[in-house]
């Protein structure tokens, strides 16, 4: 009797795991809080919608001190990085403690539970005002959104419970697709956030078993939703790849003759995943192709749409990606953007930057205006200019080279001259957008400007202008 109970309790046990969603959808506040501060504070990439929903109901008389809240979570240094080395130099992507801090506020129950979760990840000191500043942010987050928009987030989890079934079911086929490696037991958790309304910008993003999502309170299109959320799943599974499979996809690009094998390979992360998730996903789900724009860069949007029937076919037929689909992805983004190695939006999406900063504040300062002007998704930076490890870089590293300077004008040009030569003839007091392909085939731009409230009208001249010159060209700004 009782191995057979045994038994029994065994085989429901097995049933149970199996049956079990492989995507999990939960209201995280503690990811409310931190992408409610990050938001506030302007972080790169986040939302301008909820940014503009936070400073139109901020009342008057509490700004001092929000923004002495938003003062002191801003000289927190929570993102120390790592490199993976064995993996492809293309596809190693810095691993982030802001990474681990958004895992275990996926995770967690409360703050309480995720205070004690990074316990170790962050100095004590730091650890401390990092709780200091979450507390503080509850209060305006319930005041400004938690209180009046709590009962429609329920209800847009409670949609986006209903899909369990078709997310499991496309998972599975979206993992033959990238041919990843994946535990049948872990569970993906995606923690939502509100943005209030049912119109506007909304973002995401992966961090390995847990994402993180925002929500329109009142949005009926959930099964777009579940795209975005399938997106970010992509994004995981592209990055855990086998290592020896990425070495040979790496392979696929590398022996390419292609001009364009560098900037497909840059875009084909986002541009599968938008191909999958917001294509594939959303006919899986509809039976309909969605005929709008998938995403919001005409580089990715454009290279997506260009691969989703050749993604298309690989997924339905269960066929994982190989070499011939990389050769074939190279060839669609070359045929969709013949002029990508001179265009700004393409150039900048991967570069080493140069600054006159004089410390990590105004550092960050100037790359928010980078980044409000361009989708910058990896960079090494270095300053100030005329530093040896800066020189040293900008004399050694591939790809992109841009310089912004703002002070010393005479000292940085002089400095740049040893290791550009077309730049003899440049001179300092002239403000201008400088741009040429150096003699490594490098693209090279040079805004000088006489002082750094003048950065902002440097990449509006840019947006106007579009493209570098092949041979030096210098266009003043105005």
């Amino acid at each position: 009797m009782r191995k057979f109970a045994t038994l029994i309790f065994f085989i429901l046990s097995v049933q149970f795991a199996v049956a079990a969603p492989v995507v999990n959808f939960k209201i995280s506040k503690t990811i409310c809080l931190l992408t409610f501060l990050e938001t506030a504070s302007g972080a790169p990439h986040s939302s301008l919608t909820l940014r503009k929903y936070i400073t139109g109901h901020l009342q008057e008389t509490d700004s001092a001190d929000f923004n002495n809240l938003l003062r002191k979570y801003a000289s927190l240094n929570l993102d120390q990085s790592y490199i993976l080395a064995e993996y492809p130099p293309q596809r190693q992507k810095p691993r982030s403690s802001v990474n681990l801090i958004k895992i275990a506020a996926v995770q967690s129950d409360d703050t309480k539970d995720f205070l004690r979760r990074i316990a170790g990840i962050l100095p004590n000191e730091q650890w401390l005002l990092f709780k200091e500043v979450l507390e503080g942010a509850e209060y305006y987050y319930d005041l400004l959104i938690f209180k009046e928009h709590e009962a429609a987030l329920g209800k847009q989890l409670t949609e986006l419970k209903l899909y369990n079934d078709k997310t499991k079911s496309a998972f599975y086929k979206l993992k033959t697709f990238y041919g990843s490696t994946w535990p049948d037991n872990l569970p993906f958790t995606v923690a939502i956030y509100p943005i209030p309304g049912n119109t506007g910008n909304t973002t995401a993003t992966p961090h390995n078993n847990s994402l993180v999502m925002a929500v329109l309170t009142e949005e009926k299109d959930h099964d777009s939703r579940i795209g975005v959320a399938m997106h970010e799943i992509c994004h995981v599974l592209y990055e855990e790849q086998p290592l020896d499979f990425q070495w040979k996809l790496d392979s696929a690009f590398q022996v390419s003759q292609s001009v364009s094998k560098l900037y497909a390979y840059n875009y084909i992360d986002e541009a599968l995943a938008t191909a999958c998730g917001n294509g594939w996903m959303y006919e899986y789900l509809t039976g309909k192709t969605d005929k709008g724009t998938w995403y919001n860069d005409d580089y990715i949007d454009g290279y997506a749409h260009a691969l989703y029937p050749l993604v298309k076919t690989y997924i339905e037929n269960d066929k994982r990606i190989d070499r011939r689909f990389i050769t074939s992805a190279i060839e669609l983004f070359e045929k969709q953007f013949p002029d990508a190695a001179y265009e700004y939006n393409n150039l900048f999406n991967k570069m080493s930057v140069y600054t006159d900063a004089t410390n990590n504040e105004q550092y960050r300062n100037i790359m928010n205006t980078v980044n409000r002007h361009y989708r910058v998704t990896s960079s090494q930076s270095s300053y100030p200019i005329t530093d040896p490890q800066s020189l040293s870089l900008a004399d050694n590293s591939d790809g992109t080279q841009l310089f912004i300077i703002h002070t010393n004008k005479q000292e940085n040009l002089v400095a740049l001259k040893r290791i550009f030569p077309e730049l003899d003839n440049v001179k300092a007091e002239e403000e201008s957008v400088i741009s040429f392909m150096d003699k490594m085939n490098r693209p090279v731009v040079v805004v000088n400007v006489k002082d750094a409230s003048r950065i902002e009208a440097a990449f509006k001249k840019m947006a106007e202008t579009k493209k570098i010159s092949r041979s030096l060209s210098s266009v003043a700004i105005q």
